[in-house]
């Protein structure tokens, strides 16, 4: 082969490479161990904030993102270039523009040969629009959780009532016989008024409950109790006339650390779970749920641990794989769209923990809630996710 038919070959697969980079969806630049920017693609060049190829190309990295913390930055390539391993993927917030956009960005490490990292691939995919729906379908899924509950419940709260209905009706007509002159026993009116106020409080107690659980709040992480939560929770389960069929052994791990998180979302996987065990064990003759936690290490990392455990129908092998799709359900028509524990796994994730499950037909099934302690961790390895998230 001649040098010049070689030269064009060579600058045809150099034009094919970068067609390729240039389709991509998300925006992507490439730096070297420099820093200095090698590769730009046409997503980074388009768009409110895009910077042109020639602006950049051959520039420092950090003078290109000087509105960006550049100590934090460079520990992140560095943390590529040392280790040879991508970084796992970051949500980040921009308000630039004057509206809320989010994304997610990738680091990826690039060898030119074999050996040590020579570039750094960063990539960032806007979910903005994917992380309004995630929240609409949260918002559907704690809407039929909530009716699922009202329904539940409404017995409960009607039987305090007429107990309540009953004593008041005691108390007006011993009220008549007093103002006949007749005797009156004042410690009656004082069992009477007991029973209304406790009642009274027990049907607060189930609606309170059902508000706090209902009432949409600001997606703000803070400092929660896992245990304290989980007894909340339920608490308000109790109520509910089929889940009090199932039998519930709740054993908290001691010395159990508070947890960074929202405490609303985590909630709602809580519900969402149990209320999964209890389905599973409907034709179960003694249903039984075990509630545990725990501390386990995970790739190194300090993780809290929620385990549910029933004795229910189990999930066959084949279904395993779609168990956490959106729409996906095995309830007959009317008893469930499949969100639930899609909506699980998404708050789950964006808390960057995970959900294992392993189950037996016949036999039963273990949901395990991991959440990293490190609030920066992510349990996802990150090539593992990205591959996850385009096969979706």
């Amino acid at each position: 082969m001649s040098a010049t038919k070689k030269a064009t070959e060579q600058e045809t697969q150099k034009k094919f490479i970068e067609k390729i980079v240039d389709s991509l969806p998300h925006g992507l630049y490439v730096i070297d161990r420099n820093f200095t920017i090698v590769a730009w693609n046409t997503q980074r060049e388009t768009g409110e904030f895009g910077i042109p190829k020639e602006e950049v190309l051959g520039k420092n990295v950090f003078k290109v993102f000087n509105l960006q913390v550049s100590s934090l930055l460079k520990v992140e390539f560095d943390r590529v270039f040392e280790t040879g391993k991508p970084l796992p993927p970051m949500r980040c917030e921009s308000w630039r523009s004057g509206k809320k956009k989010v994304y997610l960005i990738s680091k990826i490490p690039m060898s030119l040969e074999q050996g040590e990292t020579t570039h750094v691939i960063t990539l960032g995919q806007d979910i903005t629009r994917e992380e309004s729906v995630q929240k609409e379908l949260e918002a559907k899924a704690k809407l039929a959780a909530v009716g699922l509950l009202a329904s539940g419940v409404a017995h409960e709260i009607n039987n305090p009532l007429s107990l309540v209905s009953t004593c008041a009706e005691a108390l007006y007509y011993r009220v008549k016989e007093a103002l006949r002159g007749e005797d009156l026993e004042l410690s009656v009116f004082k069992e009477y008024l007991e029973t209304i106020g406790n009642e009274v409080d027990r049907c607060r107690k189930i609606t309170t409950g059902l508000l706090d659980f209902s009432t949409p709040r600001q997606s703000e992480s803070s400092q929660m109790d896992m245990h304290k939560a989980l007894r909340e929770v339920l608490y308000l389960l109790r109520y509910h006339e089929r889940f009090r069929r199932i039998r519930v052994k709740f054993v908290p791990a001691p010395g159990f650390p508070p947890f960074q998180g929202n405490s609303d979302q985590l909630k709602q996987v809580l519900i969402g779970l149990i209320l999964n065990a209890m389905d599973s064990m409907e034709e179960t003759e003694h249903p039984l749920l075990e509630i545990t936690t725990d501390i386990e290490t995970v790739r190194d990392v300090d993780c809290l641990v929620v385990r549910f455990k029933d004795n229910g129908c189990g999930i066959p092998s084949e279904l395993m794989d779609r168990l956490f799709d959106p729409f996906f359900t095995t309830k007959d028509a009317g008893k469930g769209v499949g969100l639930g524990l899609s909506i699980c796994w998404g708050i789950v994730r964006s808390h960057g923990g995970t959900i294992d499950v392993n189950s037996t037909p016949e036999e039963g099934s273990v949901f395990k809630i991991l959440l990293p302690l490190q609030s920066s961790t992510d349990l996802y390895d990150a090539e593992e996710y990205m591959t996850h998230v385009t096969a979706r």
